[in-house]
C-alpha cells in the first residue's frame, strides 16, 4: 500500500538527485555510481541519467574507467557540443 506523502517525498528526492547530477556534470565533472551514492545519496545513477536525457535537460556521454584495483566502472560526463562554423 502506497502512502501519498511518502510517494511525494520519493519524487522530490529523485528531482533533487537529478538537479545535483546535472549541476555536477555541467561543472565538468565525470561521475561514477560510487560518486553518486556518496555525494547525492543516489543508488540508481543510470536511472537518473536516463531521466535527465529523456527530459532533454542535457546530453550525456558514457564510458568505462578501470580503477587501481582492476575493477571497471561506468562513467558519465557532459557531452561536448560540436561547434558550427559561421
Amino acid at each position: 500500500m502506497s502512502n501519498k506523502s511518502t510517494d511525494t517525498l520519493k519524487q522530490t528526492d529523485k528531482i533533487t538527485q537529478r538537479s545535483m547530477i546535472v549541476k555536477a556534470l555541467k561543472s565538468g565533472r565525470t561521475l561514477t555510481w560510487l560518486d553518486a551514492v556518496k555525494e547525492f545519496g543516489c543508488s540508481k545513477l543510470s536511472t537518473r541519467i536516463g531521466e535527465i536525457e529523456k527530459a532533454g535537460i542535457i546530453q550525456i556521454d558514457r564510458g568505462w574507467k578501470t580503477l587501481e584495483n582492476g575493477k571497471t566502472v561506468r562513467t558519465y560526463w557532459l557531452k561536448r557540443q560540436k561547434r558550427t562554423k559561421k
